[in-house]
């Protein structure tokens, strides 16, 4: 375990900046996207053979890419297990029904609010079937940008920010964190947390760690100072690797590689995303600890979000996610 300091972004304007030119900022932040499918030969009632080409090119992609809801995504909504109303929480509710693609639909006897699966979840009222999440997951997982993400899925740039923010609210306190970040991991699990110090003291490692760590275990640090309050207060076997000591190792040979590469990787992760601000640390950390942690296949750990955000009831409204608030 070590800490690992640093400056990872900030926001607002600085003192050259006036307010009239951040506002004339957001403004250009919040500008409207064209379609994808947008040309500029859109309205010519002549169109060459070649303007044709691009445009069926174009629209054979967007196609491939926003397919329908599938009789598998159906059958999957529909095997979901509810336990009780979305709305009033009550369990004596009843099937009413589907609806056109063949969606369950049920009515809560209590309240009288007729619901789905996927009411009051992240995928209520959704234009874009399920399935279009696992592509954005996949690249989300692999470092990709919001903007190249959006490319590759032909979807506009404000979507990927939207998704984003979604997933953030998916993700909100799974890892148990409560500006520095704190980093330490064993042979298979890890913690991202930010400290709220600039540099580690014995109080501010003990709030920290303290509650990740099991009593009597053994601790190999970089013998920064602080951690002696954990090595007092929860009995550890200490094992020091000085940094000085491990600097001119090859990975291969550094003890303390696994949290070193956390670091890097970190670092990698918030350069990759130009969306993100240092606001919302704490939901990139969520979310990249996500990445690193169990399930490790790419595939498992999509379906492992996607059950938890369809047992989630968080619904994200895209007015309230995409205000100059959240969008910034």
């Amino acid at each position: 375990m070590n800490n690992h300091q640093e400056e990872l972004g900030g926001s607002g304007y600085s003192s050259r900046e006036t307010p009239n030119r951040q506002t004339q900022m957001n403004k250009k932040e919040r500008r409207k996207y064209p379609s994808l499918r947008s040309f500029t030969w859109s309205e010519d009632p002549e169109k060459s053979e070649g303007q044709l080409l691009v445009e069926n090119t174009v629209q054979e992609w967007y196609d491939a890419k926003h397919a329908t809801s599938s009789i598998f995504e159906i059958e999957f909504i529909n095997s979901l297990d509810i336990k009780q109303c979305p709305f009033c929480e009550s369990n004596d509710f009843t099937k009413y029904g589907h609806k056109k693609d063949g969606t369950q639909r049920y009515i809560c006897k209590e309240c009288g609010k007729r619901f789905t699966a996927l009411t009051n979840t992240i995928f209520d009222s959704k234009k874009i079937p399920i399935s279009e999440w696992i592509e954005y997951l996949l690249h989300l997982f692999e470092f990709h940008s919001i903007n190249s993400t959006a490319y590759d899925n032909r979807n506009s740039p404000t979507t990927g920010k939207y998704w984003l923010i979604k997933t953030f609210e998916v993700l909100k306190g799974i890892s148990r964190n409560k500006i520095g970040v704190g980093v330490a991991c064993n042979e298979t699990k890890s913690i991202f947390i930010v400290t709220g110090t600039s540099k580690p003291s014995r109080k501010s490692t003990k709030e920290t760690y303290s509650q990740h760590i099991a009593r009597g275990s053994v601790l190999v640090h970089d013998d920064e100072h602080s951690h002696s309050i954990l090595i007092e207060e929860l009995e550890l076997e200490s094992i020091v690797y000085p940094t000085a000591e491990t600097k001119e190792l090859s990975d291969k040979d550094n003890p303390l590689y696994p949290v070193n590469n956390l670091h890097l990787l970190l670092k990698q992760f918030i350069r990759n995303h130009g969306a993100y601000d240092r606001e919302h640390l704490q939901d990139w950390l969520n979310l990249f600890w996500f990445i690193m942690n169990e399930p490790k296949d790419k595939y498992d750990k999509v379906l492992k979000f996607i059950e938890m955000a369809v047992l989630s009831p968080k619904k994200v409204r895209y007015r309230d996610a995409m205000s100059s608030k959240h969008s910034k």
